[in-house]
């Protein structure tokens, strides 16, 4: 296998990008304002190292700070609200009117109703009543304890639920 700085992929492609953007103005731009990087042991430095470079082989390590995400406060932003997500029943929405409204400007949507507009079988199998029909309901011997205390208080002769 080759060392990561000499393999080719996407990162190269973000690598000059950010070069070019640093030689013209003088400093890197990311999507997102950095943070400082966590202080990290040298064995836990070697350990996520080790887990990135096995989890995206096409990338150096450096690379996967060139948008600024891993050092970055994107999570702890608040979220927009203001505008929510569409919904639409799938019996009223085609699929020609999904490309023009929603797929080609990029606008998000959750479709609703596909599973029993398509008559999945998932809708009849998968109901409360078909799922537990077949299987016994069972008292715990920690539960049973409890019920047999109290109908000996009672004066129940039955120890049964």
């Amino acid at each position: 296998m080759a060392p990561n700085h000499e393999r080719k992929g996407t990162s190269d492609a973000y690598d000059k990008t950010a070069r070019q953007d640093k030689a013209a103005s003088g400093r890197t731009t990311y999507r997102h304002r950095p943070v400082p990087s966590p202080k990290l042991s040298d064995r836990v430095r070697r350990i996520v190292e080790d887990t990135k470079r096995k989890h995206r082989t096409d990338m150096r390590i450096e690379a996967w700070h060139n948008q600024g995400f891993a050092g970055s406060d994107i999570c702890d932003m608040p979220l927009d609200e203001s505008k929510g997500i569409k919904r639409e029943l799938c019996k009223d929405l085609s699929v020609e009117r999904f490309i023009e409204e929603y797929e080609k400007p990029s606008v998000p949507l959750v479709i609703e109703g596909i599973p029993e507009y398509e008559k999945w079988a998932a809708c009849e199998n998968w109901t409360l009543k078909v799922r537990t029909d077949t299987s016994p309901y069972r008292i715990p011997s920690t539960a049973s304890i409890l019920f047999t205390a109290h109908s000996n208080s009672r004066n129940s002769t039955s120890t049964h639920c």
